[in-house]
């Protein structure tokens, strides 16, 4: 199948990537360095920064709201 990566802009110029594909969410620092790799289960869609603290990622059937 076809790979599906989506990305979302964090605090301090860090981004958020996610590999639909895998369902793995890569942090990634403002020099390209990935600090941290971790599943999300159920597959992540898409995220967003409200703000500069509430992150919200939306699966197939919800949303969920974290503090960043």
């Amino acid at each position: 199948g076809q790979r599906i990566i989506r990305v979302c802009l964090l605090k301090y110029d860090e981004w958020l990537v996610i590999d639909y594909s895998t369902s793995h969410l890569l942090h990634v620092s403002k020099d390209g360095k990935i600090k941290a790799k971790r599943l999300y289960e159920p597959t992540a869609h898409n995220a967003v920064l409200f703000g500069s603290n509430i992150l919200a990622i939306r699966t197939t059937n919800c949303l969920n709201y974290y503090g960043v």
